[in-house]
C-alpha cells in the first residue's frame, strides 16, 4: 500500500473539474456559516499554526492511521465475519 500522504494527494487529483466546481459552489455555500480568523485585518494573510483550519488537519491526521488499520482488518477478515469496530471516532 503506497504512503498514506501519496495516496491522499493522487486520491484528490483523481476528481474531475466537475466534481471540484461542485465541491467549490458547495463550499461557497456554507462558507458564511463558518468563521476563519487567522488574526489578519480582512482574514487575508498567513493562517495561524495554531488556528482553527490547522486544528482540522491535524485532527485529520490523526485518524488517519485508524481509518488504514480499519481498511486492513476489513480485507484480512474472512468473509460472512464480523470484527467490531476499534475506531473511537469522535
Amino acid at each position: 500500500m503506497p504512503c498514506m500522504s501519496s495516496w491522499l494527494v493522487n486520491h484528490l487529483r483523481s476528481y474531475s473539474n466537475e466534481q471540484k466546481d461542485r465541491f467549490r459552489r458547495n463550499m461557497a455555500l456554507v462558507q458564511p456559516i463558518f468563521e476563519y480568523e487567522n488574526g489578519q485585518p480582512g482574514g487575508i494573510g498567513p493562517i495561524s499554526p495554531n488556528g482553527a483550519i490547522n486544528y482540522i488537519w491535524r485532527k485529520v491526521h490523526q485518524k488517519l492511521p485508524m481509518i488504514k488499520e480499519t481498511i486492513i482488518r476489513e480485507k484480512r477478515k474472512p468473509p460472512g465475519v464480523t470484527v467490531s469496530l476499534r475506531c473511537h471516532c469522535t
